[in-house]
């Protein structure tokens, strides 16, 4: 996937290409996700999630759904890459208007964001992208992945300030991990934006 009109400012000599490498950890981090989840559950089960129909006496009714959930998002994933951007919107958006369950909420409302974006709908990605901050569990690497997008596209659309508020909590607290980098590249170019940066 091509993104287009990420600025990439150069800081102590390095640059980073910010979104679409950040992008891909994201999608194999949901990938990785969903392969575990669905293995967690057990295979060849045969079993489906119809509405006004008990659960499988093999296995909890929450673990089942959760399951379905991941594999309808694993099929979304799966439109996506083919660049079936709307119809991979749409799946993901399924998933996220029925779940009950905030985590998978927002994976699905990350997954949807990402394709809606795709699809050329800046501000419809910014809509489900601050659906996917809200709902995900603070602390966890879905609302990281979530509000680091939501700062870039909000960025894009020219509204640094905006993006500066979503970023700054991940700034203040880097973690060790791949994604960080790309946090604070853009944090500075949201910063650089706004005319807040010292080192601009």
């Amino acid at each position: 996937m091509t993104v287009k009109g990420n600025r990439r400012p150069e800081r102590n000599g390095r640059r980073f290409p910010l979104t679409t490498n950040a992008l891909l950890l994201i999608m194999l981090a949901f990938a990785a996700l969903a392969a575990g989840v669905l293995g967690a559950c057990g295979k060849g089960s045969g079993a489906s999630i119809v509405p006004g129909k008990a659960s499988p006496a093999t296995a909890p009714a929450e673990a089942q759904t959760r399951a379905s959930s991941q594999q309808a998002m694993l099929n979304a994933g799966g439109m996506l890459k083919l660049g079936e951007y709307a119809a991979s919107a749409a799946a993901y958006n399924a998933v996220a208007d029925v779940s009950t369950d905030p985590e998978t909420k927002a994976e699905a409302s990350l997954g949807a964001g990402i394709a809606t974006y795709a699809d050329g709908d800046t501000s419809g990605a910014i809509v489900l992208l601050q659906r996917a901050v809200a709902s995900a569990p603070p602390g966890g690497s879905t609302v990281r992945q979530a509000a680091y997008l939501l700062g870039v596209r909000l960025d894009q659309a020219g509204r640094a300030e905006d993006a500066i508020k979503v970023l700054a909590p991940l700034a203040a607290a880097p973690l060790n991990d791949a994604l960080t980098p790309y946090v604070m590249n853009e944090y500075a170019t949201a910063l650089e934006a706004s005319g807040e940066a010292e080192w601009a």
